[in-house]
């Protein structure tokens, strides 16, 4: 019981707000997610493809990232409001696009711990 418990403090719900709309997410805090961009140094938490309508995002930022497999360019963006849990972040932080579906069960965005932190 107490290794659910500890694994549901992991989990999230995660509301994304661009422009007009709002994109009700499944969050999971990902302790090797410590992505920050280089240009800003603002954390960067992963969102599923396909979740958000980037027709909405007014500027994107294509930032370099390296994981195990392989070098890329994440198309990121500054949201306009987020909230963890009915909270809202007030650190500024980006979301990038994950070039492919996040292999995890119910979940859309990979949150970041620093962000968490906060």
């Amino acid at each position: 019981e107490r290794d659910i418990k500890k694994i549901k403090e992991y989990y999230h719900s995660v509301k994304i707000y661009i422009k007009n709309s709002i994109y009700n997410c499944n969050g999971y805090i990902d302790t090797g997610n410590n992505l920050l961009d280089p240009y800003f140094h603002k954390p960067i938490i992963i969102v599923n493809p396909k979740i958000i309508n980037e027709n909405e995002i007014k500027k994107i930022i294509y930032v370099p990232v390296s994981t195990v497999t392989s070098k890329q360019n994440m198309k990121c963006f500054f949201p306009d409001k987020i909230e963890i849990d009915g909270l809202e972040v007030k650190k500024k932080i980006l979301l990038g696009i994950s070039n492919k579906k996040i292999e995890l069960d119910g979940v859309d965005i990979l949150l970041q711990t620093e962000i968490m932190e906060g």
